[in-house]
């Protein structure tokens, strides 16, 4: 997490695609707390990137790779905090 928060001190900081891209890449990667952080910070929860899967799409296919253990709970805490975005 200190790479990532090294990131946003940076000037300039992250451009909001750079946001969205580390986003796609934590939740691929099953990497909870950098998912979160870059959420927080604008990451796009309805852009799809590689293989044309959302952010929680590439999490729930890491899951079928056998990291279900490790993305099952924040899947669902990040699924419902997309879904009150998505919708309000």
């Amino acid at each position: 997490m200190d790479r990532v928060d090294e990131y946003f001190k940076a000037v300039p900081p992250p451009t909001p695609d750079e946001i969205t891209n580390a986003f796609w890449c934590a939740c691929h990667g099953a990497q909870r707390a950098a998912a979160e952080y870059l959420l927080d910070r604008g990451a796009d929860l309805k852009l799809g990137w590689y293989d044309k899967l959302s952010p929680l799409d590439a999490a729930n296919r890491s899951s079928a790779y056998g990291t279900g253990g490790v993305v099952a709970r924040p899947r669902r805490q990040v699924g419902e905090r997309i879904n009150r975005r998505v919708t309000s």
